[in-house]
């Protein structure tokens, strides 16, 4: 179910597995909406390889719980690439859950969640994808919350090759989403309704095929052709965040990162949740489910972590070694310590 009063620009909008309407006007806002039914969604016409895309999006307000909304970029194919940001809904007064995730060639497991520092459900707040040859870059209205680097050298898959589309939806996904299944979706809160605003793609490199020949435009810096030419250099051009970007990433993992599960070390299968705010207990035992694959879990620097959640893990994962060092060049006082239960 679509309601469309100034729609997003050059959009495939369906309903279940139809196509409901094709736009091709410069829009401003499009309303999703999920009832008992059926959700609803859209992708962009366009492919993608390489870029940045950015949206902005209010949230289901109220009881939301059971409910995913999402904002990402996928390749087709049974080894896709995609870039997720969704975010999980929850009972009225609870935070929402910003769940991000990196698949390459059909393989995922690099989730970090995020509770957000604003009510997400009050007003239209802006989300970004850049992707680019170096590393891809999660942002909430301009902050970096979340960077994955490309680190084929040490093994471990980058997305480079698929072109993408983006793709916006609201769905219910109520046997995980919320508190990992135990929250159901309330019916009669329904119908339930997200909004998504002012889509940019001007800053991404449209992959096109003529004749048998693929191209894409604008995907070079400096390429004199785009009308955006020197932002596409900007962003094309990144290795790295900047001193002033990571000290802002550094900020927000600390303060507002829930859960972390790290692929970038697959040989040892190590999961890091390091300087979190809070682990959930839900967290833990999705750790706990697949422990098969886990060898260590690093809780190093978290800030709470239960007893429960962590007999949970011990009790299901004979063979993972936890370590709850806190990293060396961080010094804990005595209070400290036995916070983290380093001393008697």
């Amino acid at each position: 179910m679509v309601s469309h009063t100034l729609l997003v620009m050059s959009l495939i909008l369906f309903l279940g597995l139809n196509t409901f309407l094709v736009a091709h006007n410069n829009g401003t806002l499009l309303n999703l909406t999920l009832d008992q039914s059926s959700g609803s969604g859209f992708q962009s016409k366009a492919e993608y390889l390489y870029g940045k895309v950015d949206m902005q999006i209010k949230l289901v307000p109220g009881n939301s719980a059971g409910t995913v909304t999402t904002f990402y970029l996928k390749s087709q194919g049974l080894t896709w690439d995609e870039i997720d940001f969704e975010f999980l809904g929850n009972v009225s007064g609870d935070p929402y859950i910003l769940h991000t995730n990196v698949y390459t060639q059909g393989k995922g497991d690099r989730e970090q969640q995020f509770y957000l520092w604003f009510d997400p459900t009050a007003e239209f707040h802006n989300y970004s994808i850049l992707w680019n040859p170096s590393h891809i870059v999660f942002y909430v209205d301009g902050k970096p919350i979340r960077e994955f680097k490309n680190l084929e050298a040490m093994g471990v898959a980058y997305p480079k090759s698929q072109p993408m589309r983006m793709y916006g939806s609201l769905w219910n996904a109520d046997d995980w989403a919320t508190r990992g299944g135990l929250v159901k979706t309330n019916w009669s809160e329904g119908p339930f309704v997200a909004s998504f605003m002012n889509y940019n793609s001007e800053n991404a490199c449209v992959w096109s095929t003529d004749n048998g020949t693929t191209t894409t435009t604008p995907c070079s810096p400096g390429d004199s052709s785009s009308s955006s030419s020197t932002s596409t250099s900007e962003w094309f051009s990144q290795r790295g965040m900047d001193s002033s970007s990571r000290k802002v990433l550094k900020w927000v993992q600390k303060k507002f990162m829930v859960y972390n599960y790290s692929s970038s070390c697959p040989k040892l299968e190590v999961i890091w949740i390091k300087n979190c705010l809070d682990v959930t207990d839900v967290s833990m035992a999705k750790i706990a489910s697949n422990c098969l694959k886990l060898r260590e879990l690093d809780i190093s620097n978290s800030i709470e972590i239960s007893k429960k959640a962590l007999k949970m893990v011990e009790g299901s994962c004979k063979n993972v070694k936890i370590i709850m060092e806190p990293p060396s060049n961080v010094r804990l006082s005595q209070e400290e310590a036995r916070n983290f239960g380093l001393s008697n």
